[in-house]
């Protein structure tokens, strides 16, 4: 396909850093920021969600014996089974 006279040619120039794709590297900084800033503000929706509902924590003697043997049933270490 040609070009008539008037046409002009537009040549872009390379930007330092990644301009050529056009996307700046300032656009990718403040988009990875706004990436990170929801992920830690869903996060601690989350979490603070699950702590008021239920709870993180176990009470606390079931925290002394440990969350293996209180939760699972199970012993963590060959020390504190029972023998078969």
């Amino acid at each position: 396909m040609r070009r008539g006279r008037g046409a002009r040619r537009s040549r872009r120039r390379p930007a330092a850093l990644g301009g050529l794709g056009g996307v700046s590297l300032a656009a990718q900084l403040i988009g990875t920021g706004g990436g990170i800033l929801v992920a830690l503000v869903g996060g601690i929706v989350i979490y603070g969600a699950i702590k008021a509902a239920i709870g993180l924590r176990l009470d606390p003697e079931a925290e002394f014996a440990g969350a293996d043997l209180s939760i699972h049933k199970i012993s963590a270490t060959a020390e504190s089974e029972t023998s078969w």
